[in-house]
């Protein structure tokens, strides 16, 4: 078995770096949706789902914003929050 070269570990600790920062990613979104949960629940006392929907809503509208305007993330972000925003006030 041949030595591993110094080119394979920069990529291994490379991908490793690219794992840890998406996965912390993944965690802060969980972790403000299960905040909004929290919050909700402790102002009102009801469970309510729909904060659910409205954050699928969120991102849904802003990947598409970004698949078929073609702009920047920022830009498709933005037009996510405001759509949600206008879902919010319809519904």
């Amino acid at each position: 078995m041949a030595a591993a070269r110094p080119d394979d570990r920069v990529k291994a600790l490379s991908v490793l770096a690219e794992f840890v920062v998406v996965g912390l990613a993944n965690g802060l979104v969980y972790s403000l949706v299960a905040l909004g949960f929290t919050v909700i629940f402790n102002a009102t006392r009801i469970l309510n789902f729909a904060q659910g929907a409205f954050v699928m809503l969120g991102g849904m509208l802003t990947y598409l914003a970004f698949s078929t305007l073609g702009g920047s993330v920022w830009t498709a972000g933005a037009l996510g929050v405001a759509g949600t925003g206008v879902g919010g006030g319809i519904g």
